[in-house]
């Protein structure tokens, strides 16, 4: 005795799933076509996914390159302007030192004369003493040589050189 299988063989078999034209041979065939689209559907679509994902990384990575150098340039624009301030305390604070020197006249000094303020900005010793010398020997004058020595190595050249003359 056969059974339905073998009686009408696998081509008028149905499966409930399919219809029954499609025998099932050919419906193995597009189901693996199927399958076939699919998985190439998913490949291009993950392609599509990475290759976004790496344009993103690269625009983030560009976005933090421009960031850092903006960064650098607004650091480098600050060290400037630093630099230029106090490069300008500094000429204020010269402008300054020079004007109180011209405003400072000679003091009374008792009845021989005026007291002589020779202030040299001495490399070393020498310029000290040779303002004080000049503000303190001119005749009747007695002079206050304070020298003035600041870094690159010279010297504070405190010079006193005093001179008074006797009373008349």
């Amino acid at each position: 005795m056969h059974t339905k299988w073998e009686t009408l063989g696998p081509h008028t078999h149905t499966h409930t799933h399919t219809p029954v034209s499609i025998t099932p041979s050919l419906w193995t065939v597009e189901q693996q076509r199927r399958g076939a689209e699919k998985r190439s559907r998913e490949k291009r679509s993950r392609e599509k996914r990475s290759r976004e994902e790496e344009q993103r990384e690269e625009e983030q990575r560009e976005e933090e390159h421009r960031e850092e150098e903006q960064r650098e340039e607004e650091q480098r624009e600050e060290e400037q302007r630093e630099e230029e301030h106090r490069e300008e305390e500094q000429r204020e604070e010269e402008h300054r030192e020079e004007e109180h020197r011209e405003e400072e006249p000679g003091a009374p000094a008792g009845p021989w004369g005026w007291a002589g303020d020779g202030r040299g900005d001495g490399w070393g010793m020498g310029g000290g003493m040779g303002g004080g010398m000049a503000g303190g020997m001119a005749g009747g004058w007695r002079g206050d040589g304070r020298g003035d020595g600041r870094g690159d190595g010279r010297g504070d050249g405190r010079g006193d050189g005093r001179g008074e003359s006797p009373p008349d």
